[in-house]
């Protein structure tokens, strides 16, 4: 963001783009502080995490706090056992996939005789919003339920409601050749499950117990979770009762971190994410040692456009991460072994680079397209299938080029680098209604470096060489070019430019090719004067 928002202007935004929101916030929104002073604190973190080291260690999960909240009372006389459930839940509202795991066995090992220790192992082995499983995991989390079940006490009829719908969850699909995954399609967000899926079943078991036991409040969340992914376009209703249900919990318990993230996910599914402002603004510091929790309000912040909050955040999540692996955390996604970053690592990489760029911080796109240079470094097969870190490493490969740019058409500008930097100029009115022409133009700020004055040409970024003439670094192979390539041109696809076919429901010209993006073929209107501003 270059400047200030007002107070009026941003309550307004979170007002008028939905109306009025659902939930009341819980603290007034204050105005963001100036940009160079969040770019400090993003570079520092980004600094931070490379400091720390992005290899990880040998796991060797640890309580820790700023996790988050969950769990709830179980039938065990541990202390012990009692804190790793709870720690569990939380690790799995915080999406730490592999950790939740380690973290109920751990509550199981303490006190094996614990009916709901059992569950919550069963819990942590199934699908998520984000994942399903497969058939390995399936027998896993269904003998655990089964365990669950039989270790179930005389008279506790919540631990025996909760076992027998989780066993039910586990059971083998009717049509089992068909689904051969169990949880697979409502595993991924926004996807219908199918009728042989358990999910929704499951989903409807839990809001039942959840509303016959009010006072734990955690079941009412897990219920929200499951409902969320048994939801699709098509049968929207899990998604609006998951919405209820989170409304409700977050009046009551607005610190509750699983709720927020939950609803913070929820809100966007149904198109009014700025619902979610007030709690995603507090987020971060509710969890502060959770990655993807601070990672989280980003989802917010960009649909509010707020996208210099979303470049910070990211890189407070990446800094998060480094520290969760030194401390014996395991980053690994499920089902994948030796990944060579944490899971949501190249996530929190997308969200800040773009976050940085969409509010025209140069510095701090730079500086993420040299972390991703660091944290990717390989192009070998581990790294390849995986579009995600190759397109931040083709990217950063611009970076000695840029800097050494931006340095030149600073001293040639102004005598004060940093008020060159922070030029207060926005992108010209007639520019803002093409998304399009709005993204060349920042692009052309980040990399560039916005001019003093409106009306003046943006700096070139070219440089001479007196081998090969203009130049740009491609991997250490240096060729003729001119930087940037212009915006008509993929800048960073490097196959054949087959000619753009419109999708066949959105009519859009713009390819995907590889994993990377590419730009649309012809000009679109406004392109040269973006150029230019």
């Amino acid at each position: 963001m270059r400047g200030r928002f007002s107070l009026f202007a941003m309550t307004a935004l979170a007002a008028c783009a939905t109306g009025a929101a659902v939930v009341t916030p819980v603290t007034t929104l204050a105005p963001p502080p100036q940009s160079s002073v969040e770019t400090l604190l993003a570079v520092a973190a980004l600094c931070a995490a490379e400091e720390s080291g992005l290899a990880a260690p040998v796991p060797d999960l640890k309580l820790a706090a700023g996790m988050g909240t969950g769990g709830f009372k179980v039938d065990t006389a541990s202390s012990e056992a009692q804190a790793w459930f709870n720690y569990g839940l939380a690790l799995s509202h915080a999406f730490y996939h592999q950790d939740v795991k380690a973290a109920m066995k751990r509550a199981v090992e303490l006190d094996p005789a614990c009916s709901l220790c059992s569950w919550g192992e069963a819990w942590a082995l199934g699908p998520t919003l984000n994942y399903g499983i497969d058939e390995d995991d399936r027998k896993l989390a269904l003998a655990a339920a089964v365990r669950a079940q039989t270790l179930v006490k005389p008279g506790d009829d919540l631990a025996r409601r909760l076992a027998d719908a989780m066993v039910a969850r586990y059971a083998e699909p009717p049509a089992a050749a068909a689904t051969p995954v169990a949880g697979a399609k409502a595993g991924e967000a926004g996807v219908v499950a199918e009728d042989t899926d358990t999910e929704p079943a499951f989903a409807q078991a839990l809001t039942k117990i959840a509303a016959d036991y009010p006072e734990h409040v955690e079941l009412t969340v897990l219920a929200a979770h499951s409902l969320m992914m048994a939801s699709s376009e098509e049968k929207p209703d899990g998604l609006k009762t998951a919405l209820v249900l989170l409304e409700r919990v977050l009046k009551d318990h607005p610190d509750d971190t699983g709720a927020i993230h939950y609803y913070i996910h929820a809100t966007e599914f149904d198109d009014r994410a700025e619902d979610a402002l007030s709690y995603a603004k507090r987020l971060g510091g509710l969890a502060p040692a959770a990655s993807h929790l601070v990672h989280m309000p980003a989802h917010t912040f960009f649909r509010a456009g707020l996208y210099q909050e979303a470049a910070v955040v990211n890189a407070q999540a990446i800094a998060a991460d480094s520290s969760w692996m030194a401390g014996g955390g395991d980053p690994r996604p499920p089902m994948i072994d030796n990944f060579p970053a944490p899971m949501y690592y190249s996530h929190n990489l997308a969200f800040g680079l773009a976050g940085a760029m969409m509010s025209g911080d140069g510095e701090l796109a730079l500086r993420y397209a040299e972390h991703a240079a660091k944290a990717y470094p390989e192009t070998g097969e581990k790294v390849r299938f995986d579009p995600t870190p190759r397109t931040y490493v083709a990217l950063a490969r611009y970076a000695p080029d840029q800097i050494s740019c931006r340095r030149a058409t600073r001293r040639a500008r102004a005598p004060n680098s940093r008020s060159c930097a922070r030029s207060p100029s926005t992108i010209p009115r007639r520019l803002s209604a093409s998304p399009l022409s709005k993204a060349a133009w920042q692009w052309r700020r980040a990399m560039c470096g916005p001019p003093r004055q409106p009306s003046q040409r943006a700096p070139s970024c070219r440089r001479k060489s007196s081998a090969d003439g203009w130049i740009r670094r491609t991997g250490g192979t240096r060729s003729a070019a001119r930087w940037p390539p212009p915006i008509s041109r993929p800048v960073i696809s490097l196959a054949p430019k087959p000619k753009p076919q419109p999708h066949s429901r959105t009519g859009s010209t713009i390819p995907w090719r590889s994993g990377f993006w590419a730009a649309p073929s012809t000009p679109w209107p406004g392109r040269k004067r973006a150029l230019q501003h």
